[in-house]
């Protein structure tokens, strides 16, 4: 499939579209071998096939490759992140965090960790608010303004 840009779309690049089937691109592997007889190659995609036994694997991958890298990049940096250093009179109150509850904040303030994988050690934090007191600590919002 030839993009906007002038280049090629791979089989797998149409698969993971939402709208479009694997057997539609193998059907239309097929057909535009069948199509366009200009040698060997086009006779073997004539007959292209993924097994039934892979069928469901290799449209799932495909479908959510690009969800499954979103994520490997979120924990590459989610691992970068936990040396990130919280400042000792970080004010852990519903003004500076209004999604976390009571207990979290709480808990923060009685442990005060030092590092955010200290933070992410402790009970009852939610992954979502370790992921906003990362972000308000390395966003600078933490810092008082003049």
């Amino acid at each position: 499939m030839r993009q906007k840009g002038g280049g090629y779309k791979t089989a797998a690049d149409v698969t993971s579209k939402p709208d479009v089937s694997l057997q539609a691109v193998v059907d239309a592997i097929q057909q535009w071998a069948l199509d366009d007889k200009v040698s060997s190659v086009d006779e073997a995609l004539a007959s292209f096939s993924v097994p039934a036994r892979v069928y469901d694997t290799v449209e799932a991958t495909c479908k959510y490759a690009n969800y499954l890298s979103r994520q490997e990049d979120e924990m590459a940096r989610w691992k970068r992140g936990g040396a990130v250093k919280l400042p000792v009179d970080l004010e852990y109150s519903h003004v500076n965090f209004p999604a976390m509850s009571n207990e979290e904040l709480e808990r923060l303030d009685k442990v005060r960790p030092r590092t955010m994988h200290a933070a992410s050690q402790l009970e009852g934090l939610t992954p979502h608010s370790l992921v906003y007191l990362h972000n308000f600590v390395v966003n600078g919002k933490h810092k008082v303004k003049a």
